[in-house]
């Protein structure tokens, strides 16, 4: 959407046309091709820019609307459009008027003002890029908007030279006044949050929301390339144990280096779960998480999952959108000793139990009776899925769950006699609803 239009330029024109002929007779001893001093940029403005209320109402409110065209939540949108045109059109209005007065950016009556909305801003949960972005916009719109009035009025100098040195002026002055608002926004956020992992907690929501922003920002807070190959993990300590927030964070330092990492992104999520970033320029080798199970051992009663590795913004969502899946599985079922969980081994189930009612009947209706609760019922459940999850063979299930291969077949045959019905065609129903079971109980 273009905020601004040639035919405005010229409308600018011709409305401040009387009062320019003024003031050309006001600088018209100038030297020809001399530098465009403070005072003719001052008179230029205090006698063309006082009446333009309208205009700049109407350009912050194109600015506030074009820079949140991106964000695709129109609740959102509503919510902190109001406070994006606010600040927007104060910047406006202080970047004319200090252009008008000549004083500095820092002290115009109206930067105090302006100051405490971006302030406000921050209170009400606006995103510096939402800002920022409608500034930008803004600002061009500004730079021309003053350009065009003050081209006019000095007409003694080559077009080149008043268009080049006006801008210049004009940009350097808005240009310090939006890194204020930017730094006064930062500073505000870190009164009021703490300290930089609150700042990069509000980044990395924004992120997995699929909110838009600014690269060079994020990877500057969250100290990774946004475009490297990402793991998500996520860490948390199990009810009842008594895990402290130092003690699960120097694992999760202990864990990245363990996958290769010596500076993860660790984000808290709560007083006994953290959600850990990993990044490599190239995918890591399939081994790599294997090899950190084996020689890493957490406090007692901390668990970890591990989404998929993924390249780029979408990477970083999607790893830890599968991380989280994963965690969900592996605190609803019973794993023994395990405290490592790949989504890659549990993503079938977790899709089947998204929604839990619809996998309970699953379960009912394709087990019947071997699906019902008790202890042995769910020892005669797993014995049928190590079973068939090692291709129908008695002594690799018995490996796997230390008894004899006699054990195992008197509990694949009662298994099938509680089933009902046979097993030798199509058991991937069956499987399935085992699987389900393992992980989430019967109420």
């Amino acid at each position: 959407m273009t905020l601004y239009t040639a035919g405005s330029v010229v409308n600018a024109r011709r409305a401040s046309s009387v009062r320019i002929t003024l003031v050309k007779q006001k600088i018209s001893n100038k030297r020809d091709g001399g530098p465009l001093g403070q005072d003719i940029a001052g008179a230029v403005a205090a006698e063309n820019l006082a009446s333009v209320p309208a205009w700049v109402a109407k350009t912050a409110s194109q600015a506030t609307d074009q820079a949140l065209s991106e964000d695709s939540d129109a609740d959102r949108h509503t919510a902190i459009a109001d406070a994006v045109r606010r600040v927007t059109e104060l910047y406006i209005t202080a970047v004319l008027e200090g252009l008008r007065s000549g004083v500095p950016p820092q002290q115009t009556p109206l930067a105090a003002v302006l100051f405490d909305v971006v302030c406000d801003a921050v209170h009400e949960k606006v995103s510096l890029y939402y800002l920022l972005r409608a500034l930008k916009i803004a600002y061009l719109e500004t730079i021309e908007y003053y350009s065009a009035v003050v081209e006019n009025a000095v007409d003694r100098r080559p077009p080149s030279i008043r268009s080049d040195r006006t801008r210049d002026h004009a940009s350097a002055y808005a240009d310090s006044l939006s890194a204020r608002i930017a730094h006064v926004y930062v500073t505000e956020v870190d009164k009021r949050m703490g300290d930089l992992s609150v700042v990069q907690e509000g980044l990395v929501d924004d992120i997995l929301a699929g909110h838009p922003v600014d690269h060079a920002d994020a990877e500057r807070i969250l100290g990774l390339d946004l475009a490297h190959h990402h793991l998500a993990v996520v860490l948390w300590a199990c009810p009842g144990t008594a895990v402290s927030s130092e003690q699960l964070g120097q694992f999760a330092i202990e864990l990245a280096r363990a996958l290769g990492s010596p500076r993860p992104l660790i984000v808290s999520s709560g007083p006994a779960r953290a959600w850990i970033w990993i990044s490599w320029l190239r995918p890591p080798a399939d081994e790599l998480v294997a090899r950190a199970c084996e020689i890493l051992t957490p406090p007692p009663g901390v668990r970890a999952s591990m989404g998929p590795v993924a390249a780029g913004v979408t990477g970083f969502q999607r790893s830890h959108l599968g991380a989280q899946a994963a965690a969900r599985v592996a605190a609803t079922g019973e794993w023994g000793n395990s405290w490592f969980f790949n989504y890659a081994d549990l993503a079938v189930v977790s899709l089947a139990t998204s929604d839990p009612q619809q996998a309970r009947w699953f379960v009912e209706e394709t087990l019947g009776a071997l699906g019902q609760p008790g202890l042995r019922r769910a020892e005669l459940r797993e014995t049928l899925r190590v079973y068939l999850a090692f291709g129908r063979s008695r002594l690799r299930a018995a490996e796997r769950l230390h008894v004899a291969r006699n054990t195992v077949a008197y509990r694949v045959d009662k298994a099938v006699s509680l089933l009902g019905r046979k097993i030798d065609g199509d058991e991937l129903q069956v499987r399935l609803a085992l699987e389900i079971a393992r992980v989430l109980p019967s109420e």
